[in-house]
């Protein structure tokens, strides 16, 4: 199960009172921070919002603010990330940053991490309820280590975007 709260007295340095992302493994009977700081054992310096289970559930999106969830996340933008479950090495961190077109009529644009050798696919869907993704139009380009593609669909009202890599 994972959830959102505020409550400090969920695990050790969570105290913060802004709002947090847990992960309780009822199996094992632990819950875990995952909206933890790269810097330390504390809790991210903003907000994070309510977390999406995958539909295999072995992945968990979500959003947050905290600037210091992943290292150089200097954006100043909210970040969409991703956490893989399920696996016997320590949990990976996703991140796909969004950030605003630059000019009126721009869409966003979706930046992440590529890894080498990777081919990647953007789908969207314009709510969390709808059971089709749609493709998102144009071309992923990668320079160097960091994945790009603009979303020209500036003003169509929200989106709700992952990133698959073959």
């Amino acid at each position: 199960m994972a959830y959102r709260s505020t409550a400090a007295n969920i695990v050790p340095g969570a105290g913060s009172g802004i709002p947090q992302i847990f992960l309780y493994d009822g199996l094992n009977q632990t819950t875990t921070l995952l909206s933890a700081s790269c810097f330390g054992s504390a809790a991210g310096a903003n907000r994070s919002l309510v977390p999406v289970f995958s539909g295999d559930a072995r992945s968990l999106v979500f959003q947050s603010w905290a600037p210091d969830l992943v290292v150089q996340d200097f954006n100043q933008s909210s970040d969409l990330l991703a956490c893989q479950l399920y696996t016997t090495e320590p949990i990976p961190l996703f991140s796909v940053t969004v950030v605003a077109g630059a000019g009126p009529g721009q869409g966003p644009w979706l930046m992440w991490p590529a890894a080498p050798g990777k081919t990647y696919v953007v789908q969207f869907r314009t709510s969390a309820g709808d059971a089709e993704w749609h493709v998102l139009a144009g071309n992923v380009t990668i320079l160097g280590s960091q994945a790009y593609l603009n979303d020209p669909s500036a003003g169509t009202g929200p989106r709700f975007y992952r990133v698959m890599a073959y």
